[in-house]
């Protein structure tokens, strides 16, 4: 017969407490509320990456929409590194993607900040999945940044 006999005070209770507190916590934010493109987002129908788009604030006309499908480089140079530090930024990493093929969504924007003219919302979709992209201007000397609307901008 086996007997185990443990003492327990109040510093060892509110220390496990806290342990299982912050367990919690971490799970609820891995699962929830973390950035979205901590976990793969549907992209594969018009509406998806609709949906996708609008919640970033973003309204975008399907007239003059496109579709390409593009190669992620094996080797990244340093204009396709810099480009994935924009989607290191908003949570995504085309390192996972190197040497695949993609399809880049290219759509107008119709309510950028300024009434900027000739901006694009691209979304690089890889089997069904938004693994990244960004909102651009097709202007000379433009910019480009991830979804969300920042204040300061890479130059393109």
């Amino acid at each position: 017969m086996l007997i185990l006999s443990l003492k327990v005070s109040f510093k060892r209770v509110a220390v496990a407490a806290a342990i299982l507190t912050a367990a919690i916590l971490a799970v609820i934010y891995i699962a929830i509320l973390r950035p979205t493109f901590g976990r793969p987002i549907r992209g594969g129908t018009e509406e998806e990456r609709q949906v996708f788009l609008n919640s970033y604030g973003w309204e975008v006309e399907t007239a003059g929409s496109y579709v390409t499908e593009v190669q992620i480089p094996k080797d990244f140079d340093s204009v396709f590194l810099n480009y994935n530090q924009i989607q290191l930024a908003q949570g995504c990493d085309l390192w996972d993607y190197a040497g695949k093929r993609v399809k880049r969504y290219s759509y107008p924007v119709s309510n950028y900040p300024e009434n900027s003219a000739d901006i694009r919302a691209n979304i690089l979709v890889y089997e069904g999945k938004i693994i990244g992209g960004d909102i651009s201007s097709m202007e000379a000397g433009g910019f480009s940044h991830g979804f969300r609307l920042k204040q300061e901008y890479s130059p393109v």
